[in-house]
């Protein structure tokens, strides 16, 4: 049986439920246009429990928009936990190029379709710093005892694609190589290759970090 992941989406109940075969299901996601993130709310194993977290919802005013939702959800949860299902291939132009940062054992990754991303001489790029998108979404800025830290903080990195041999290129920090196949395997199927960057060195991995 497939595992079923349950997203917020910041903008409605459309494609509220991914299905997963490896641990993206923990990354959160940012969407550029809206600057708003959808972020995982863990696995559904039944359909009593798809039902309880659509009705635990204040948004729907009457049982119609209820079932609605519900019966366009159970028809994905159907789908994506049959033994046979087979996850599809992503289009290239709509994989991602973007910047992630692991803050407290958790993926939060911002960027934009290949499809939408931006020249820089030969890479197609998220035009956006760490330091921007780190000041922009105030939750990703503190510690778990609250203390608040600079984007350098934490472990982080980037995808860029290559254009001359269709690559796409994640850098990264070296504390965290034994886990980017949260990361990298969205690009199965895909030219890419994973590189150290000494660019991204957290405060562990610096020796002259400074707070």
């Amino acid at each position: 049986m497939g595992e079923v992941y349950f997203y917020e989406h910041h903008n409605g109940w459309e494609d509220l439920m991914y299905i997963t075969d490896h641990e993206l299901s923990d990354i959160e996601r940012f969407c550029p246009l809206c600057e708003e993130w959808d972020k995982p709310r863990g696995r559904i194993g039944s359909l009593e429990e798809l039902s309880d977290i659509v009705a635990g919802y204040s948004l729907f005013e009457d049982r119609g928009e209820f079932m609605d939702c519900f019966e366009g959800l159970r028809e994905k949860y159907y789908e994506y936990s049959d033994p046979c299902y087979v996850r599809p291939v992503t289009c290239k132009t709509d994989l991602m190029v973007g910047l992630f940062f692991f803050v407290e054992d958790n993926f939060s990754f911002a960027g934009s379709k290949l499809s939408d991303a931006e020249e820089y001489g030969d890479f197609l790029v998220y035009p956006k710093s760490h330091m921007e998108v780190w000041d922009g979404y105030k939750y990703l800025k503190y510690r778990e005892d609250g203390t608040r830290v600079d984007f350098d903080y934490f472990p982080r990195g980037r995808v860029v694609y290559r254009k001359s041999d269709d690559t796409f290129i994640i850098y990264h920090d070296r504390c965290v190589t034994d886990i980017m196949n949260r990361i990298s395997d969205a690009y199965k199927g895909y030219k890419y290759e994973l590189s150290l960057d000494e660019h991204y060195c957290c405060h562990t991995c610096n020796p002259l970090y400074y707070m």
